[in-house]
């Protein structure tokens, strides 16, 4: 719980725009949850980019926490596999379709679609 303070009074208008940090992606860009009243039945997960502006989210990259773990925990075993292919010389395809393909996403996590007062990333 602490991460979070720490993120908070990095990056203090978080705690007013009722942003959660939950994750990374290692280089200084951030995956917060929108945990606005505003949102009735899911609290969105957008992609944070601070040095471009703390408070305009990039994107949305899931409609909620759970679909975002499912999101993140399959780009992580397919990084993974894809590096293990490198050492076995098997053959494994260069990139993964989330968050940036618009059919394979909506497929997964089809009420992303409702959040249309964010970004989305195919549209980028």
């Amino acid at each position: 719980h602490r991460d979070v303070y720490v993120k908070y009074d990095t990056f203090n208008e978080w705690r007013d725009l009722k942003w959660i940090p939950i994750a990374g992606d290692g280089c200084g860009n951030h995956y917060v949850q929108a945990a606005s009243e505003v949102f009735v039945k899911h609290n969105p997960i957008l992609f944070v980019e601070p040095i471009l502006d703390p408070k305009i989210p990039q994107y949305i990259v899931a409609s909620g926490v759970w679909q975002f773990l499912f999101f993140i925990l399959s780009y992580s075993a397919f990084s993974s596999a894809k590096i293990a292919s490198r050492r076995t010389s098997v053959e494994h395809s260069e990139s993964f379709w989330w968050p940036s393909d618009r059919d394979k996403v909506l497929s997964v996590d089809p009420d992303v679609a409702n959040f249309n007062q964010f970004p989305f990333p195919w549209d980028l």
